[in-house]
């Protein structure tokens, strides 16, 4: 549920705190269908798929950078990869839950089924919070909200959910609510990397680009990327020698399948600081 300015040094913000990292192939974005006949055609016509045969093979717990057709070099994974590369690979996907029963039952039944899980398990903190993600992403602030309350009155202590509250405040303009929930989210766990990386992008929105630099530069770590974005593109007017190593850390770290749009932007960025340092000599 991120909103990205037109301007290319607007900070980001991020709605998937607890998402990273969760059940199923699907989750991580990995799926192909067995269509060799059909392969690099695209689109597909309507019908193609009648009269064929469906396997469906799912590996729990699999990030998709881990898979070379997923972009890695480790060399892990060649039959699965030629497999993707004999059939249709999807680029994006998500998910309906970072779970796997109610993940594999939406595949099976192309139901959306968290909202029938929060019902039958009310007390089940997780499941709200998951289904509050799955709202934000789609706009319905209210219902977002809503369920991020209901963890917070099962678990008062969840930072996560804190920083959810804090990411929806934000996206309403209100900036003032999402200090106060990222504080509150800081307050319960003062390494939330999620939590810093936003409560910049509230501080940037109100001018103070020092407090958000500070923030940013607190939770660099390898799976951070939003952070890492922000600052390399805060540093492109203000100091672009800060702005070079940045982008380029970006652009060799971030994983493709997740911030393809954002690499590119950030090889734009290169591309026009060496231009700038070129013609200034």
């Amino acid at each position: 549920m991120k909103k990205r300015s037109s301007k290319r040094n607007a900070p980001r913000r991020s709605l998937r705190i607890t998402l990273i990292g969760a059940a199923t192939a699907v989750a991580g974005g990995a799926i192909w269908w067995l269509l060799a006949p059909l392969a690099n055609h695209q689109p597909l016509a309507p019908g193609a798929f009648r009269g064929r045969n469906l396997l469906l093979i799912t590996l729990d717990t699999l990030r998709a950078d881990h898979l070379g057709s997923y972009g890695s070099t480790t060399g892990l994974t060649p039959h699965l990869d030629q497999f993707a590369s004999e059939g249709v690979r999807f680029a994006q996907l998500q998910s309906h839950a970072p779970l796997t029963l109610p993940s594999h039952a939406s595949i099976f039944s192309a139901k959306f089924l968290l909202g029938g899980l929060v019902r039958s398990t009310p007390s089940y903190a997780e499941a709200h919070n998951y289904l509050g993600v799955a709202h934000g992403r789609m706009g319905r602030i209210d219902e977002a909200k809503r369920e991020f309350e209901t963890v917070l009155e099962l678990d008062p202590s969840s930072a996560a959910t804190y920083n959810n509250l804090g990411s929806l405040a934000l996206s309403q303009g209100d900036s003032a609510e999402a200090l106060t929930r990222f504080r509150e989210a800081l307050r319960y766990d003062e390494n939330l990397a999620s939590a810093h990386n936003d409560l910049g992008v509230a501080r940037a929105r109100e001018g103070d680009f020092a407090a958000a630099i500070a923030a940013w530069r607190r939770t660099l770590n390898p799976q951070q990327f939003d952070a890492l974005y922000n600052l390399a593109m805060t540093f492109v007017e203000r100091s672009p020698a800060e702005a070079v190593p940045l982008a380029k850390r970006y652009v060799d770290e971030a994983l493709p399948h997740r911030y393809r749009a954002d690499i590119e932007a950030a090889r734009a960025v290169l591309r026009d600081l060496d231009k700038r340092t070129h013609s200034s000599e």
